[in-house]
């Protein structure tokens, strides 16, 4: 979920594109669940997330291998991740798993590791899952005090579904780079932003920019 590329694939003779060496579809493909996997695993953050300092367990939706973990531990040494994944990714990025950070394939899941939630989060996920309203419908029944999305698109106008392409290796974390030419094709579901943003619960939009949003209770 997270970790795809948003690029579409140009069939112009003169793109490198245009020597493509096969072609795989869906997010829980064994191929893209490896490479993610590796690079996740040599991934090495270089930033520090000043927003993390103070947070003490964060539910990850869509979180792939545990790229964001990795990036938080630079300014929470000490905070307990959970992992919202495929069951696919899941079973891969469970050999990662530490006392302070779990894989798992529910929002419940999570909930019931973590108990109480400073935060929920997720980046360029819920675009591609199935049905995005009610994914943020589950995590606003998480309590979680703040719910940030980031790398979000949203539609203008009523929902609206697409095929996308990437590379293989365009996918995962982006300091890592795999030149693999094999084909990646998945489906994206944009919801519309006015059902976005409206008001869930007792959450409240307070913040956003062109391609996040923070809500809090």
């Amino acid at each position: 979920m997270a970790s795809f590329q948003d690029v579409t694939i140009y069939c112009r003779s003169n793109s490198p594109r245009s020597s493509m060496t096969g072609a795989i579809e869906g997010y829980e493909h064994p191929d893209l669940v490896e490479e993610i996997f590796r690079k996740t695993v040599s991934f090495e953050p270089n930033e520090a997330w000043p927003e993390m300092a103070d947070v003490s367990t964060v539910l990850d939706f869509g979180g792939a291998c545990g790229q964001h973990y990795k990036q938080a531990r630079l300014s929470a040494p000490d905070v307990r991740w959970a992992v919202v994944e495929t069951p696919a990714m899941v079973a891969r990025a469970n050999e990662l798993s530490t006392p302070n950070l779990r894989f798992l394939t529910s929002v419940a899941g999570a909930k019931e590791w973590l108990r109480d939630i400073d935060l929920a989060y997720s980046s360029r996920a819920l675009q591609y899952t199935s049905d995005p309203e009610s994914k943020i419908a589950e995590l606003c029944e998480t309590s979680a005090r703040p719910i940030l999305w980031e790398r979000l698109i949203l539609s203008p106008n009523g929902t609206k579904s697409e095929k996308k392409f990437s590379l293989l290796g365009e996918n995962g974390p982006r300091l890592v780079r795999h030149f693999r030419r094999k084909a990646a094709k998945f489906n994206r579901v944009l919801p519309p932003v006015d059902r976005f943003i409206v008001v869930r619960g007792k959450y409240r939009l307070i913040d956003r920019g062109s391609d996040w949003f923070k809500f809090v209770k």
